[in-house]
This record gives structure tokens, C-alpha cells and sequence, in this order.
């Protein structure tokens, strides 16, 4: 009966460890865990090794061992000569953090769709033309930059990253975005400055959580009514565009403390304004508006900061 519950002890131990090195450490237990600078001090530990931060370490590609890392969950790869990623990379399936940005990559294998757990991908300031199909099928997804590249199109796609809360697709090539882009409910933070788009999609304005929405330096001539649908925006910067009309429904922007228009085409604001009670500073830098327009536009905000450059 004795070596019965030794054994039965020894398979519920063996069983609980084995359970254990399957789950995921959280966040708040990462933080204690032990930053390794160097694939060779990795190796001493491999089971050990949670984070490996190899930021600017001159790589010029990965080690094949650094699968050996089976319990790795954050890989800093930034700011290093690397052109390709070898398959090892993508067998490291506990990865939630994954930062590649500031290399010379082209392209991603499809292998990065056995990556189930990852949540933050960085893949910005690298030479991306196109993008796997097999990424836009990582639904754990909470924020994914691809900024810096030279993306021409977005595929339809993006909107199975459902659970994406902050997308950054600054500085590419950019001119069309997809209606698909409706998906993301969760999204809080968009970044599409820099880029070529002439419109939106209608569908933006289902994005009800978004807070954030960067679309400075782009080529909009006009705002699309569901734009003012984004109620909870608190940052809102259309800043260098050739829009010459601010449509009266911006009024219902009541939560924006911030509105950038600076160096667009607008020769008037419409009262309205007046009803975006959170707005503390507008931007209108190097718009054809005249003084006397200015001077009853300050009258009609006058505790909300007005920056203006007469022409």
C-alpha cells in the first residue's frame, strides 16, 4: 500500500511540474525574472530563460540553438544586420513579445503562425513589402507595428486580429486602408501618418474604443461624416493633408482635448466648435484662415488655446 502512494505521489508531482512548464509566466511574474544579455550566458540555463534581450548585439543572423530555449516568452532582436530568421525562431511557440524592428528584413516565413502566443509583434524600420498570410492568423495579437517599411497595401485580412488594441502602420506606402479594418473592436491606438491614403473607409467609424488616431501627412482633401462617430477619441492629428472643409459634426468629438489641423487648406472653422467642451488647444499653424476669423474664433472657445499663422 506504502510504495502505492509513493508512486501515485511521484505521477502527481511529475504531472503538476510537467503542467507547470507548459503554462505561461504573467506579467507581473516576468518582471522578476532574469534579463540574459547574450546567447552564450542563455545556454548555461536554457530552461530558465524567459527573456533574452540581444538589442544592438551586431548580430548578423540567429544562432540555431536558440531553440533550446523552450520556455522563452520576450525576444528583443532590435537594432541589429539581420537579413532572415531561421525556423528555430518560430518553434519557440510560448513567445508572446517578439521585437525585430531596425534590421534589413524582406520577408517572414508563414512559420510565424505556430506562434499562437504572441501578443506583441515589432517588426517596424525593416524592408517589408508584403506580409504573410499566416501572421494575420495570430489572433492573440494585442499590438503589432509594421511602421517604417514600404507597405503599398494592407491586406483584408487585418481584421482577424480582433484582439488588436494598438496598430502602427506609419511611414510606408499606404493609400487605400481596407473596410475590414471595422474588426478590430478592441483597437484604442491607430497610426497611419506618413503614408499615401486620399480616404477613409465608412467602416472606421465603428472603431468606438479608439482613442488615438494619427493621420498626419497623408493626402485627405475631406473628413468623412462616420469620422466623427469616434466619441472617445483624445487624440485626434490631421496635421499636413489638403482638407478645406472642417464639417460641423466635428462637434461631437467631446472628449478630444486636442485637435491638430495645422498646414491643411481650411479658410474657416464652423461654430460648432464651440460645443467641443474638452478642447483645450487647436492647431490651425499655416492655414489660408484671415485675422478676423481667428479674432471670433477666440471669442467663441476663448479657454481653449488657439496656435494660428496668419497668411
Amino acid at each position: 500500500m506504502g510504495k502505492k502512494l509513493i508512486l501515485l505521489l511521484i505521477l502527481y508531482l511529475s504531472f503538476h511540474c510537467l503542467a507547470r512548464c507548459q503554462e505561461l509566466l504573467s506579467d507581473k511574474e516576468l518582471e522578476g525574472q532574469k534579463k540574459y544579455k547574450s546567447i552564450a550566458e542563455a545556454m548555461q540555463e536554457p530552461s530558465k530563460v524567459y527573456i533574452l534581450d540581444l538589442y544592438n548585439a551586431h548580430l548578423k543572423e540567429i544562432p540555431l540553438n536558440i531553440s533550446n530555449f523552450i520556455n522563452l516568452q520576450q525576444l528583443f532582436l532590435g537594432s541589429n544586420k539581420l537579413k532572415t530568421l531561421p525556423s528555430a525562431v518560430f518553434s519557440l511557440n510560448k513567445l508572446q513579445l517578439l521585437h525585430l524592428k531596425e534590421n534589413h528584413i524582406k520577408e517572414i516565413s508563414s512559420e510565424i503562425g505556430n506562434l499562437t502566443n504572441l501578443q506583441n509583434l515589432d517588426i517596424s524600420s525593416n524592408k517589408f513589402q508584403n506580409l504573410p498570410h499566416a501572421l494575420f492568423s495570430i489572433t492573440t495579437l494585442i499590438k503589432l507595428d509594421i511602421g517604417n517599411n514600404s507597405l503599398k497595401v494592407i491586406s483584408p485580412e487585418i481584421g482577424n486580429l480582433i484582439n488588436l488594441k494598438k496598430l502602427v502602420l506609419k511611414n510606408n506606402e499606404i493609400s487605400v486602408i481596407p473596410p475590414e479594418i471595422s474588426k478590430l473592436i478592441h483597437i484604442e491606438k491607430l497610426e497611419l501618418n506618413n503614408n499615401q491614403i486620399k480616404e477613409l473607409p465608412p467602416e472606421i467609424g465603428n472603431l468606438k474604443n479608439l482613442k488615438e488616431l494619427n493621420l498626419e501627412n497623408n493626402k485627405l482633401t475631406s473628413l468623412i461624416p462616420e469620422l466623427f462617430n469616434l466619441t472617445n477619441l483624445t487624440l485626434l492629428n490631421l496635421n499636413d493633408n489638403q482638407i478645406d472643409v472642417l464639417p460641423p459634426e466635428i462637434c461631437q468629438l467631446k472628449n478630444l482635448p486636442k485637435l491638430s489641423l495645422a498646414r491643411n487648406k481650411l479658410t474657416s472653422i464652423p461654430p460648432e466648435i464651440k460645443k467641443m467642451s474638452a478642447l483645450k488647444e487647436l492647431d490651425l499653424t499655416d492655414n489660408p484662415i484671415s485675422k478676423a476669423d481667428i479674432a471670433k474664433l477666440k471669442k467663441l472657445i476663448p479657454k481653449c488655446k488657439i496656435i494660428f499663422s496668419l497668411q
